[in-house]
């Protein structure tokens, strides 16, 4: 787990939102998914009804943090309703071993570095 944690940390790839209310918003490391079962980046397929303070999506995990395997991993998810999330959308999800997400975070590729800027001028300009 310290390597994942490390790993996102280094690429910067978990990053918020500032206008959401969601569990585990506002922290650009996944401190808040250690407490997770289960930690996958997946994509929201589908909205389904709600049941009490939260809402049921279909999910197609693109790849499963904890644990390894897929199997311990379920293709419907319950998320907070607070959470303004969209389907279509990648987040990085903290889940129970169940299928109750309370850390949802939008799933970003953001380069710790700036790239470079390269100079065009001409250095044979004679005149």
């Amino acid at each position: 787990m310290k390597t994942l944690v490390l790993l996102l940390a280094y690429f910067s790839i978990a990053t918020a939102k500032e206008a959401e209310e969601c569990p585990g918003v506002g922290h650009k490391t996944i401190k808040g998914a250690q407490a997770s079962d289960v930690v996958a980046q997946v994509i929201l397929t589908k909205k389904h009804e709600a049941h009490g303070r939260y809402t049921e999506y279909d999910v197609e995990a693109q790849q499963i943090y904890r644990p390894a395997n897929k199997e311990s991993f379920k293709s419907v998810i319950l998320i907070p309703k607070r959470c303004k999330v969209t389907t279509g959308v990648r987040y990085i999800v903290g889940c129970t071993l169940g299928n109750t997400c309370d850390y949802v975070v939008p799933f970003t590729l953001t380069p710790r570095r700036k790239p470079r800027v390269k100079n065009n001028k001409a250095s044979s300009s004679s005149d």
